[in-house]
């Protein structure tokens, strides 16, 4: 039928029409190619938007962070209150409140209409932050010799428990922007991490500040949040250190914060833990505190601010090389088309046999195949010039799916590390508490009861401190083999501190979770650490039990409590042993 349509017709027009048919298919794809590169202009561009909110989501956490610092100086100060602190909390309160006020803006809906949460997240913070403030004010309005440690205390805690809120927010906006441009999910990562370092290190700053608010020693408690935040500052450290060496950044901002924060401040930080010790505790104002510690913690603030410049010049690079490609791809489109409409006007036999080996290459592509061969050679550079551009679009459909495949395996590792501790290689404290939950989810009626044990090593900053850190991360590894060879495989096991570990399983009777817990400190103290020339030392380690039967409806942090006060039971009354809750009958 098709035949006898031809048949008689002109060998212009026939040529015509077939040569319509062809351009129309071709006009298209290259429509589709050109809307292709506009969307990954668009992508781009979205990009620097979720940057702008992730950037202003991690200065609106440093100026809150930063905004404890003249909160703990006016609550250790006498009434009435010297003017220039009263002022520096005013300054920095306005700070907060106008970055707070810039990530909103960063968040509108007009610009983000996917940032809605983020921005009633946002919002409640702000509501929270005002009413901590106040609750700070009222207090400050007291002499000082009137304001309550508790009060202090839960003051100081309020400040600090405002900055994880943002997390949500910056996390959001950075995944955002990884699963558009994952070349520089390492800047951000160091970024984060900075800036939760700065907010680790003001929040072990603000331990402090009770104790030298009303002129005492510091408590129990107290010294154990400071070994716990220093813990993970020291974890903080690591990640950064690891980014760092995988991909370098200013190298002469991480030597500054090495030496200004990691070195020059926490020594401080020591200095002022060894004066506390006296009687009447250091002798130093919170203010004056701060006046020493505070700068240390501006170098980690440059070197965020280094990983936050050098993200931004790869998203605008990216951005720039996105438009580039749309106008270079439109402009070659325009040229292209020009160049066959004047070949098939003054070059028909020519013409006709390349753009049937187009068209074929084309629809195999458009179908997704990649292994067709796109012809190498033309006796016209015109119709070269359009091999070599869909040669192209296959190269970058090959590099399209490479990539979207690393990506995925890219992903894969980051979910790894984010769960696992880069020591010990157990599970770090978020993936175990997750690990709980699901436990507590699924019953096991052969074993009805659920065992937390909490431990840690007993005099650890000893081996730390006459052997050295590098002796003291070898006895936390031998540590972590013990575990995978003791505990079993059910059972879940995570470093959860600085040398503070956990174990939780599921049991028929408490006998049953002594037995394990008992053969553990057993193994660990019979454990040798090699010190280095020949030289060796050995360790003991003290445990805290706590079991529930309750398994629907298990408080896992009372149940975390339970288990602690055991442990802090077992180093009070001897430590190398393990201290089962009294609510729980003792076996043997």
């Amino acid at each position: 039928m098709i035949s006898s349509l031809f048949s008689g017709m002109p060998m212009v027009k026939r040529f015509g029409i077939n040569i319509t048919i062809v351009l129309l298919m071709i006009f298209g794809l290259s429509g589709g190619l050109l809307t292709y590169q506009w969307f990954l202009y668009s992508k781009a561009h979205q990009v620097v938007s979720h940057f702008e909110s992730f950037k202003a989501g991690l200065l609106a956490m440093e100026k809150v962070s930063i905004e404890r610092e003249p909160t703990d100086a006016i609550l250790g100060e006498d009434l009435p209150i010297p003017a220039v602190y009263t002022q520096a909390l005013q300054h920095a309160r306005q700070e907060s409140d106008r970055r707070i006020a810039q990530l909103l803006d960063t968040l509108d809906p007009a610009r983000c209409t996917a940032c809605v949460s983020n921005t009633k997240a946002i919002q409640l913070i702000l509501v929270e932050l005002s009413a901590v403030r106040e609750d700070i004010d009222q207090l400050a309005r007291h002499p000082r010799t009137d304001r309550g440690d508790d009060q202090l205390q839960k003051a100081v805690e309020q400040m600090i428990d405002i900055i994880p809120r943002f997390l949500p927010v910056t996390l959001a906006q950075a995944s955002n922007i990884a699963m558009v441009d994952d070349d520089v999910l390492n800047h951000l990562l160091l970024a984060q991490f900075s800036t939760l370092l700065r907010h680790r290190a003001g929040q072990l700053g603000s331990h402090f500040t009770s104790a030298l608010a009303v002129r005492r020693s510091f408590t129990k408690e107290e010294q154990f949040l400071i070994e716990r935040t220093w813990g993970r500052i020291e974890q903080l450290q690591i990640m950064i250190e690891v980014l760092s060496f995988s991909d370098p950044v200013n190298s002469a901002a991480f030597t500054k914060m090495n030496e200004k924060y990691f070195e020059d401040g926490l020594r401080y930080i020591d200095t002022v833990r060894t004066l506390e010790r006296q009687a009447t505790g250091a002798g130093i104002s919170t203010a004056e505190f701060g006046k020493h510690y505070a700068p240390s913690m501006r170098s980690i603030i440059d070197f965020r601010d280094s990983a936050l410049l050098l993200a931004e010049e790869k998203i605008q690079h990216n951005q720039f090389i996105a438009l580039f490609s749309f106008i270079s791809v439109g402009a070659i489109l325009v040229f292209l088309f020009a160049m066959l409409f004047w070949m098939v006007a003054k070059f028909r036999h020519y013409v006709l046999t390349p753009f049937v080996q187009a068209t074929r290459v084309i629809h195999a592509l458009a179908r997704g195949d990649l292994t067709t061969t796109v012809p190498a050679t033309s006796r016209l550079a015109e119709i070269q010039g359009m091999f070599d551009a869909i040669r192209v679009l296959k190269i970058n459909n090959v590099k399209r799916v490479q990539l979207e495949s690393e990506r995925a395996r890219l992903m894969d590792e980051l979910q790894v590390m984010a769960e696992t501790d880069p020591l010990t290689h157990l599970l770090n404290r978020r993936a175990f508490e997750h690990r709980m939950r699901v436990m507590c989810q699924n019953g096991d009626a052969t074993r009805p009861q659920i065992a937390l044990v909490i431990f840690d090593v007993d005099h650890f900053k000893k081996i730390n401190d006459t052997y050295g850190h590098a002796v003291g991360d070898e006895a936390l590894q031998i540590i972590a083999k013990l575990c995978q060879e003791n505990w079993r495989q059910t059972d879940i096991v995570a470093r959860i501190g600085g040398e503070e570990f956990a174990a939780m399983m599921r049991v028929n009777a408490v006998s049953d979770a002594q037995l394990l817990a008992d053969r553990m400190r057993q193994r660990i103290a019979d454990a040798v650490v090699p010190t280095g020339s020949g030289g060796q030392c050995t360790m003991t380690a003290s445990f805290g039990l706590a079991v529930t039967t309750n398994v629907e409806t298990a408080d896992m942090e009372h149940l975390f409590k339970r288990a602690d006060r055991m442990l802090y039971k077992a180093k009070s009354t001897g430590r190398n042993r393990v201290v089962i809750d009294s609510l729980i009958p003792m076996v043997g």
